[in-house]
């Protein structure tokens, strides 16, 4: 068994792999290019806010791993209080969360954006553990974001979505 600290480094490796991802996006988002001049919200907007928003969420994560695995001088400390008995590497729920979005994907022409944004807003609240034993309140919300979804990209990007199943875009 390694008694050692832990090191600073091994916790930043998948962060720095994503952020260096999103770096790479973020830059090919600003080489897209408008037919026209369509303002502040064009082709560009969302891909750059995306890149600021995953970049700012991992600056956050990987500040918070560096300051946790800060040197430990007693090797008392560094072992934790409770270890969990199923072993687990921690990596299901994430995994939970792109297989959902992938069904997403495959499902929302079939279903129509409401129906599939209101499964998809369900599951990913009951996977992040929101209203757990409150699944009415879980629907309502799921409902809420849906709609809110809906009006931010009907209204302020006019993007056509299709409402029922089977409906093309």
């Amino acid at each position: 068994m390694n008694t050692s600290p832990p090191s600073r480094w091994r916790s930043l490796g998948v962060p720095a792999a994503l952020l260096v991802l999103a770096l790479i996006y973020g830059w090919d988002a600003v080489s897209v290019t408008a037919q026209f001049d369509e303002g502040l919200v064009g082709p560009k907007f969302m891909p750059l806010l995306l890149t600021v928003v995953v970049i700012f969420g991992l600056l956050c994560i990987m500040h918070k791993e560096w300051r946790s695995n800060s040197v430990v001088t007693d090797p008392a400390e560094s072992v934790p209080d409770m270890v969990p008995e199923t072993g687990s590497s921690g990596h299901g729920k994430p995994a939970l969360v792109i297989a959902t979005i992938i069904v997403y994907i495959a499902i929302f022409k079939l279903l129509g954006y409401p129906l599939a944004t209101l499964i998809l807003a369900f599951v990913l609240l009951t996977l992040f553990g929101y209203g757990k034993t409150q699944p009415v309140r879980r629907l309502g919300v799921a409902a809420c974001i849906t709609g809110v979804f809906y009006l931010l990209f009907m209204v302020c990007f006019s993007v056509r979505l299709p409402l029922f199943p089977g409906a093309g875009i």
